[in-house]
């Protein structure tokens, strides 16, 4: 009995050891679970303090110091010269201002409404804001081609006086009212030809070619029959005369024939005209250039169409040769007369208000060292659109046949004085149809359309699109990517 007693006892001792050990496991465990509890909470904490961080750098905006045109979010490098990109400063906003305008020309700017003191429209209302951008989007948010940053200097426009001065190419073409026919009057063949190769010089009356005709000796006979049979009648007589004359004959060949009492089988034709024998072309009664054409005595000219038109046959033997039959009416040779030029030049439509008929020409020929003087003679009164010019004429006098036809000449014309807002041609970019300046505006360069008026050297007159005050690119060809388009800002 007493054994079993001391058993049951030292069971319940092992059994309370066993629940403290068990316990005191327990509370290890416990432990450990909250350590690395604390741990996880405290990694966790800090891996989200990193990713905001990263976040917040990576919504960041950065660009380029070198080329401005690479702006992307986040730190990288710069993909054309790898340089490290740079973060963009975030520009603030203050109110916007309301003001008044004019829609024709943006310059114009008031506090209350009105009308425009240029062109009298009324103001209309706009407003815009006083800083840069709303947010540190906004320089990517716009078409690149909008807006440039860029370090290039900025000029402001000047208001002054400039004198006018014109420069204008050109060069030496024919006098058209100076350009002659000299055609066939009765149909025949040249049995003695003359002139024997193109550009032979004449003189008035001398002779170019024999011509035999049979319609011309029936008229000689006609003439001396009625000479013979009816001398008393002085009507007939002097129709018959008069008819020889008309086919082509001098005073002097008729008085011969009426001396001498017959027929002469050929009749000599005479130059009435003095200048250079140019034979028609081919294909026509005409003179043709290498790139134009010359009609006749009119006043077309459309020989300074081209540069330097040069006749045809000049490297050329003449077509006509004796014993060749002509018809009556038929032009056998030109005579181009060159004591009188005409020097062609041409001048951008934007100097046409600046030139006037009058006005001395300052003409030098290229590859020389000689100086001419001349007037605006004449300024033709349409342009040319693939172009975009107006030509003008100067007549000059050739009598010692110094100026050669197709000789380069450059001219100058002053043309007075004129008071405008004046910029450096540099500062202009020509797309052809418009004309672009970058204005400064809010620390980028935008493009702007601008009307120009005269041209003085290399300085240009702003009609309308800039203000005196705006600030410009002082170089519009520097800012210029060749591979975009630019959108013009109106």
């Amino acid at each position: 009995m007493r054994d079993k007693l001391r058993n049951n006892k030292q069971l319940a001792t092992g059994n309370w050891q066993i629940k403290i050990l068990l316990s005191f496991a327990y509370f290890l465990l416990f432990i450990l679970f909250s350590c690395n509890s604390n741990k996880k909470e405290s990694h966790q904490g800090h891996a989200n303090i990193d990713k905001e961080d990263s976040l917040n750098i990576m919504d960041k905006i950065y660009y380029c110091p070198m080329d401005t045109e690479v702006v992307q979010k986040g730190p990288g490098v710069c993909p054309k010269c790898n340089m490290d990109l740079e973060p963009k400063p975030t520009a603030k906003i203050q109110k916007s201002e309301e003001y008044y305008t004019c829609p024709m020309h943006p310059e114009v700017k008031k506090d209350k409404p009105g009308s425009c003191p240029i062109c009298g429209m009324d103001l209309i209302k706009k407003t815009e804001q006083t800083e840069a951008a709303e947010n540190e989007y906004s320089l990517i948010a716009n078409p690149v081609n909008m807006a440039v940053l860029s370090n290039v200097k900025a000029i402001k426009p000047v208001s002054k006086s400039m004198s006018i001065r014109i420069k204008s190419s050109g060069y030496i073409t024919y006098d058209t009212r100076r350009i002659y026919n000299i055609s066939s009057r009765i149909d025949g063949r040249i049995e003695n030809l003359h002139i024997k190769y193109a550009y032979q010089p004449v003189k008035a009356g001398q002779v170019l070619f024999e011509i035999f005709s049979h319609d011309l000796q029936t008229a000689q006979q006609e003439y001396l029959y009625i000479k013979t049979t009816d001398p008393d009648n002085a009507d007939l007589i002097t129709a018959s005369r008069k008819k020889l004359l008309l086919l082509g004959m001098t005073e002097a060949q008729v008085n011969a024939i009426k001396n001498q009492g017959h027929v002469h089988l050929t009749t000599t034709v005479y130059s009435p005209y003095s200048g250079y024998v140019v034979e028609k072309s081919p294909n026509g009664n005409s003179i043709t250039s290498s790139q134009g054409t010359m009609t006749g005595s009119s006043m077309d000219d459309n020989t300074s169409n081209n540069i330097a038109p040069n006749m045809d046959g000049g490297n050329q033997s003449l077509l006509l040769r004796e014993g060749a039959y002509v018809n009556k009416g038929q032009v056998v040779f030109k005579v181009v007369n060159t004591d009188m030029v005409w020097g062609i030049f041409e001048i951008y439509s934007s100097q046409l208000p600046s030139l006037k008929v009058n006005q001395t020409v300052h003409i030098k020929i290229e590859n020389t060292d000689e100086m001419i003087m001349g007037k605006v003679d004449f300024i033709e009164p349409a342009y040319k659109e693939e172009t975009g010019t107006v030509r003008f004429r100067v007549y000059l006098p050739n009598q010692n046949q110094n100026l050669k036809i197709g000789n380069l000449l450059s001219g100058e014309i002053e043309a007075g004085t004129r008071k405008g807002l004046w910029i450096p041609q540099m500062t202009m970019y020509d797309l052809g149809r418009d004309k672009i300046v970058f204005v400064k505006k809010e620390g980028v360069y935008q493009t702007r359309k601008i009307v120009i008026g005269a041209v003085s050297g290399n300085e240009i007159e702003v009609i309308s699109g800039l203000a005196e005050n705006e600030e410009i690119a002082e170089s519009a060809q520097f800012m210029i990517d060749s591979e975009s388009f630019v959108k013009v800002s109106k």
